[in-house]
C-alpha cells in the first residue's frame, strides 16, 4: 500500500467515524462506505480490527452464507451504534433470541461480540463492560467497511470483486475453516462476568465480582 492510499483509506474511515458520531441512527452507514471500494489494495488492509478476510473464509462457502454474514453484521453494527451513544458507561442492551442464533450459525460470530467487549454471551441477553470508546469506535467502521464490501459484491456491483472471489475460492473446497483472528487485539481489561438478576423494560439490576450491585439504566433513543 502506498502513502496515497494510505492517506485515502484514512480520510475515508475518519469521514464514517464522523457520521456515525452526528448521527440519529437513520443513515444507511455501508452506503458511505463506498468510496473506499474503489481503493485497489488487499481486503484487509482496509480494516483496523477486523480480519475480513479470515471471516470470509469461514463464511464463504456460497452466496447464502455471504449473504446471512452481511445480515449478521449488520445486527452487531446496530448493537455497536447503541453501545457507543449508551450512558453510562456500564451498560446492558438485550437482543432477540434469533440474533443469538445468528450468532452462533457465523463462524467467528462469538469472538466477534466477545471483541466488542462482551463478558458472556447467551440467549438472554449480551451483557457488557464497557471502557474503550475509542477501539469501539474503529472495530464499527470496520464493521461498516465489512458490509459494504459484502454487499455490493452480494449485488454484482463491487468496482473490484476480484479480492473478495480470490478469498472465497481459495477456502471453498477445504474442510478446514481458518480459526477467525483480529489484526489487533481490544484490550479488554475491563471484563467482568456478569450475571443478570432482573431485568425490568431498560433497567437491569447485576452484581460486579459478586460485592458490589448497581441499578443501571441505558438511556432511550429519542
Amino acid at each position: 500500500m502506498n502513502s496515497r492510499q494510505q492517506q485515502e483509506i484514512l480520510e475515508i474511515r475518519q469521514y464514517i467515524g464522523k457520521t456515525v458520531d452526528i448521527s440519529k441512527g437513520k443513515e444507511n452507514f455501508a452506503d458511505i462506505a463506498k468510496p473506499i471500494l474503489k481503493v485497489e489494495i488487499g481486503l484487509n488492509k482496509k480494516f483496523k480490527i477486523l480480519d475480513f478476510q479470515s471471516l470470509l473464509a469461514n463464511n464463504g462457502k456460497n452466496n447464502q452464507t455471504l449473504s446471512s454474514l452481511c445480515e449478521f453484521l449488520a445486527e452487531v453494527e446496530t448493537i455497536c451504534v447503541n453501545f457507543k451513544k449508551c450512558i453510562p458507561q456500564y451498560s446492558f442492551i438485550p437482543v432477540t433470541h434469533s440474533v443469538y442464533l445468528n450468532m452462533l450459525e457465523i463462524k467467528g460470530g462469538k469472538e466477534l461480540f466477545q471483541l466488542i467487549g462482551y463478558a458472556e454471551v447467551d440467549h438472554r441477553g449480551l451483557e457488557r463492560f464497557e471502557e474503550n470508546i475509542s477501539d469501539l469506535m474503529e472495530l464499527l467502521v470496520d464493521i461498516i467497511i465489512a458490509r459494504c464490501e459484502l454487499t455490493e459484491y452480494l449485488l454484482d456491483d463491487h468496482p473490484h470483486p476480484h479480492y473478495i472471489l480470490h478469498t472465497i475460492k481459495e477456502f471453498a473446497d477445504s474442510d478446514h475453516f481458518k480459526a477467525i483472528t483480529f489484526l489487533h487485539q481490544i484490550p479488554l481489561k475491563s471484563i467482568r462476568q456478569v450475571v443478570i438478576l432482573q431485568n425490568n423494560k431498560n433497567k437491569t439490576l447485576i452484581f460486579l465480582n459478586k460485592n458490589v450491585s448497581r441499578l443501571l439504566k441505558c438511556p432511550s433513543k429519542t
